[in-house]
């Protein structure tokens, strides 16, 4: 389990470099509560590459500006594969995968993935068509209330 709180906040991952993080056959939960935060990955490093395998990840997130998963202003390569993944992010310009800038890169590969965001943004990740791949599984979202059993991603 992992927690982090204050203005500018990384659970697990790093707050100003580049961010590697693998979760492999493992259980984790990580909550965040923060003005500027990236839960699993880095805030303003320039890149996050995250890597879950046969694990269970559970991530609660609310602040201000932020993504659960992921590069907050850098890129972000993110794969989930065989395993279940629920995110939560809950904020004024709150992501689950992925920052606000530079490039995200999203696969999902025979997961059982949840993702629940609460943001006038209306969207789970800024990532582009050609890089979100998925691939068997199961994929619920719920944004803003509407259930939807795809990814929602919109450039803003």
């Amino acid at each position: 389990e992992a927690r982090a709180a204050g203005a500018s906040n990384v659970a697990v991952g790093s707050l100003n470099g580049k961010a590697k993080v693998s979760v492999k056959q493992a259980s984790l939960r990580c909550y965040g509560y923060s003005q500027k935060l990236s839960v699993l990955g880095t805030v303003n490093g320039d890149r996050a590459d995250i890597s879950i395998y046969n694990a269970s990840v559970n991530i609660h997130a609310n602040g201000e500006l932020l993504t659960a998963c992921g590069s907050l202003m850098g890129d972000s390569d993110v794969r989930i594969e065989g395993c279940t993944y629920s995110a939560e992010s809950d904020g004024n310009q709150a992501l689950i995968i992925g920052g606000r800038e530079g490039r995200s890169k999203l696969n999902i590969t025979n997961a059982d993935v949840t993702m629940k965001v609460d943001s006038p943004d209306g969207t789970c990740t800024l990532a582009s068509d050609e890089d979100i791949t998925l691939s068997g599984g199961n994929i619920k979202v719920t944004l803003n209330g509407e259930k939807y059993g795809r990814v929602i991603n919109r450039i803003i």
